[in-house]
């Protein structure tokens, strides 16, 4: 599930349910040039990671800027749920703005992650950044939020990026560190042996 409100072109609060059927788990968004699907794009990677804004024209919604008053404070608010590990999770950021001599001025800027029970009770989680960072890690995430434009360098041949990313994501450079570690801790044992014996 994915809400903005008054995110890019996204006037006041709009949400998306994304299928999780086991057979049916591809949700598509289609539109014309304009119509808000790299912005949808990008308000993942910016609820998720507070990046994939930058050089994308203005965050607040222009409309919600005209409207509202002097001294107004408007949001712009990107939420996602979802779940790991069976764990339901909703991650929110916000920007607050005030409209100051008729721009949007930031005042305020916060990421929220917190985790639902089956009860459905919510807890906010201390860390959020570093908790969302061990749930799929920043350096990796390029790997599963990524436009149809960056999939040719991503296919492209020889490209090493997915194959690191990979190990990354299963945490297996920690392991090869271990493997080589006790290789060489081997080495050392069978001399201090040959010297003994």
């Amino acid at each position: 599930y994915l809400r903005v409100i008054n995110y890019k072109q996204y006037y006041h609060e709009q949400s998306a349910s994304f299928s999780t059927d086991d057979q049916l788990n591809v949700t598509v968004f289609h539109g014309k040039n304009g119509a808000g699907k790299t912005s949808l794009f990008n308000a993942v990677n910016w609820c998720l990671y507070g990046e994939g804004i930058a050089g994308t024209g203005e965050l607040l919604n222009k409309q919600a800027l005209d409207e509202a008053r002097e001294g107004d404070r408007l949001p712009v608010v990107a939420t996602i749920i979802f779940q790991d590990h069976g764990i339901e999770y909703i991650a929110e950021r916000v920007k607050y703005f005030t409209k100051q001599n008729g721009q949007a001025v930031l005042n305020k800027d916060e990421f929220t992650l917190s985790k639902t029970d089956r009860l459905g009770q919510t807890t906010k989680i201390p860390n959020p950044v570093g908790i969302m960072d061990s749930i799929l890690p920043v350096n990796v995430r390029q790997y599963f939020f990524f436009d149809g434009e960056k999939m040719v360098d991503l296919t492209s041949p020889g490209n090493s990026n997915i194959e690191d990313a990979i190990k990354n994501i299963m945490r297996l450079p920690i392991i090869d560190k271990a493997v080589r570690h006790l290789s060489e801790i081997t080495k050392d044992y069978r001399g201090e042996i040959q010297k003994i014996g």
